[in-house]
C-alpha cells in the first residue's frame, strides 16, 4: 500500500531523518541522555550545546537529579524555591519537569543550577 502510494505521489518516501525523529520521541530520556552522552563522544554535537558537569547537551547528567534532590530535602525546598533562588519564577516549572520527566533544560537554567549547586556544594 505504502508503496503504491508512493509511486502515485500521493506519499513521500520517509527519509533517515524522519526515521530518527521518530525513534527520538519515541525514546525515553535515559535513551536520549545516552544518545546525546554517544553524540558528544563522536564529536557531532554543535560547539554552542553546553558541555558542563552536570549536563550533555541540555539534559542532566544522571547523577545530578539526585544531588539536586538531596539538596531540596535537606533544605525544605521546593523546585519553585530553587528556580526563585537563582532568579527565575518560582511558578517556572522546567526544573520539576527535568526532575521528574527527563526534560531538557534551558541554557540560562543550567548556568544558573551550575552556579546553585556549587554554592550548595557543602550541603
Amino acid at each position: 500500500m505504502t508503496e503504491a502510494a508512493i509511486a502515485a505521489s500521493l506519499k513521500k518516501p520517509r527519509t533517515r531523518l524522519h526515521e530518527l525523529k521518530n525513534s527520538w520521541r519515541k525514546s525515553s530520556s535515559s535513551e536520549r541522555r545516552g544518545f546525546l552522552a554517544w553524540l558528544a563522544a563522536m564529536g557531532a554535537l554543535p560547539t554552542g550545546t553546553p558541555h558542563t558537569s552536570i549536563t550533555t547537551g541540555r539534559y542532566l547528567l544522571p547523577a545530578t537529579a539526585p544531588r539536586i534532590n538531596q539538596i531540596k530535602t535537606k533544605r525544605g525546598m521546593t523546585t519553585g524555591d530553587i528556580m526563585g533562588e537563582m532568579g527565575f519564577s518560582k511558578l517556572d516549572a522546567s526544573l520539576g519537569n527535568t526532575l521528574l520527566n527527563g526534560h531538557g533544560l534551558r541554557l540560562e537554567v543550567i548556568e544558573a543550577l551550575e552556579k546553585w549547586l556549587a554554592a550548595n556544594a557543602s550541603i
